[in-house]
This record gives structure tokens, sequence and C-alpha cells, in this order.
């Protein structure tokens, strides 16, 4: 089938183009280690294929070569260094490395992918002139979300993000159809992986690394250490990338030193605008804030325009 997104189709079967192909994908920005290992390597599509495998606990295999990267040109969704999106036969897959604090809207950020993502397979397909009458002549993909949580907070049993949760409310009551986009969140942390996916090579190997790194490990010794891992040592050693991931995990520990700081601040005898100014630095929007200190979104809010922030 055609490929209903911003690259030609390909598959990374294809030496050539698939080299073309990584060296377009999220070029705007710096890429993770989990879009090394995940989106970005030659091995990539066998590493997803084998993660999303595992998560489906082997019911069936999904075949690597199969995968077509996608890549979101939208200023909003083109960002993040922790989301990898493949197109596969009929389905959308979407996975997003969840790290520090929880973030609840990432159920409405799913839904801007998925919008955009089906705004293209309607138009690749010729299929636009059924928006207005009949139905379409295949069923539309279904979208897969992922989510991988490798943070530090405690996460509550069976945790979910639900898009309706952040509506307001209908006061009117004149709502008659329903909205809703629902988010599991799987825990990928060192001592927390499933059965199924101690058994994924890769999701292992990059567990283990962030596990030594957030114990207190200097970079230079788990980097050392890492470089001779059979998923992680290539990709490590490739130019460029010891030096993107070294900055990104010093980004990383500042953010959480930052973020501590702040929670320590904003809880000091009620003097919660230190805590608020460190937070708006890091680029919490004020739900997050709220959530993050433990207070009502009203204050935050009050506060941030009493700043001028």
């Amino acid at each position: 089938m055609s490929n209903p997104w911003d690259e030609p189709s390909t598959s990374f079967t294809d030496a050539t183009n698939a080299t073309d192909l990584r060296k377009t994908v999220h070029r705007e920005y710096k890429n993770s280690l989990f879009q090394q290992v995940y989106l970005l390597d030659k091995n990539s599509p066998k590493y997803f294929a084998d993660l999303v495998t595992k998560l489906g606990k082997g019911r069936k295999t999904l075949d690597y070569k199969k995968l077509i990267p996608i890549t979101m040109n939208n200023s909003l969704l083109s960002k993040s260094q922790h989301d990898v999106a493949y197109w596969y036969d009929w389905m959308l897959l979407l996975m997003t490395e969840h790290q520090s604090t929880l973030c609840h809207n990432i159920a409405f950020r799913y839904l801007l992918y998925i919008a955009h993502a089906y705004e293209k397979w309607v138009t690749e397909k010729g299929y636009v002139p059924y928006l207005y009458k009949g139905k379409f002549p295949t069923s539309v993909p279904k979208p897969n979300f992922i989510v991988l949580y490798n943070g530090k907070a405690s996460l509550p049993k069976n945790p979910v993000y639900k898009l309706n949760e952040l509506f307001s409310e209908d006061v009117y009551g004149i709502s008659r159809g329903v909205l809703n986009l629902e988010v599991e969140l799987v825990d990928i942390r060192h001592n927390k992986l499933s059965s199924a996916l101690n058994g994924c090579a890769s999701l292992k190997s990059y567990s283990n690394f962030i596990h030594d790194y957030e114990s207190g490990v200097s970079i230079d010794a788990v980097f050392k250490k890492f470089r001779n891992d059979e998923i992680l040592g290539p990709i490590l050693r490739k130019e460029g990338v010891s030096e993107m991931v070294s900055s990104e995990l010093t980004q990383r520990r500042i953010f959480e030193v930052g973020l501590e700081e702040a929670k320590a601040e904003g809880r000091a005898e009620g003097e919660i605008i230190g805590g608020v100014k460190t937070l708006h630095k890091l680029n919490y929007d004020p739900n997050q804030i709220a959530s993050t200190l433990n207070l009502k979104l009203e204050q935050i809010n009050s506060i941030i325009k009493n700043l001028d922030l």
C-alpha cells in the first residue's frame, strides 16, 4: 500500500532510501537516545517490532520490514524528543517515552497526532469525497498508543490518561456525543519490567542504561560500561551520538534537581511563588505546576498573572 505520510513509501530493506529517510526524520531538533534506539538507527525497526510484539505478549509478531517511520511536520508535533511513530499495515503506532513527572496532556497530544495523520491518510487515498457522503471503501487504520513510563514518581495501579477528563463540564446538558482517547502507561523502570518485557533485549539495555545513570553513576562511567553493549554499543559509537546523549542526560539531571528545588521552595511556609517561577522556567504549563505543587489551578493562574510570566 502507499505511504500516507510525509515521506515517500519505503522500508528499511532498501539501504540507500533508509539512510536518506533517517537523515530527514525530526531533523529540526536534537534527538534523544530513545529515538536513536527505536527510530533513527538502521536496526530501529527490528527493535521497535520486537518491543511491540512483547507488549502484545507475542500474540502476533510484527514484521519489521513493513514498518514505515512517520514524520510529523506540524510545528507542535515535530519538537518532542521522546516520540516515535510508525505506519504498519492498517495500524498507526505511536510510542512515547514518559520521563520525570506525570503529564496528563499526553492524551491530548495524541489527539493532535491522529488528526494530522488521518488527514494525510484521507488525502493520500483519495477519500476526501467520502467525508461528506457514503462510507470509506476500506476500514480506517486503527491507532495504537504506547506510553513507556521511565520516571521517578510512583504510579497508581493501572494508570490511564483519559482525554475526556481534560474537557470542561457540559453544564448545559447539550452534548449528544462522546469523544475520548485513553492511553495506558507501561512501566519500563529497571526493577518494574514485566516478564514479557524482560525478554525484549533493546528495552532491557535501554532501561539498564537509564537506571545506571539515575543511580548516580557518572556519565563517563555509564558510557564506558555500555559502549560494548550489543544493542546500545553500536549506537553510542556513532559520530556525534555520545555528545548528544551526554547533553540530553545532563539536561535531564538539571531538570530533576530544579524540580526538587521547586517542590521544596513551593511548600516551605506557604511560599509558593519561587516554586511557580522555577517550574515555569522548566516549561511547565499551569496544570502541571498545580499538580506538582499540589495547589489549585486558580492559584497558579493568579500567581502567573501577577508575576507577568
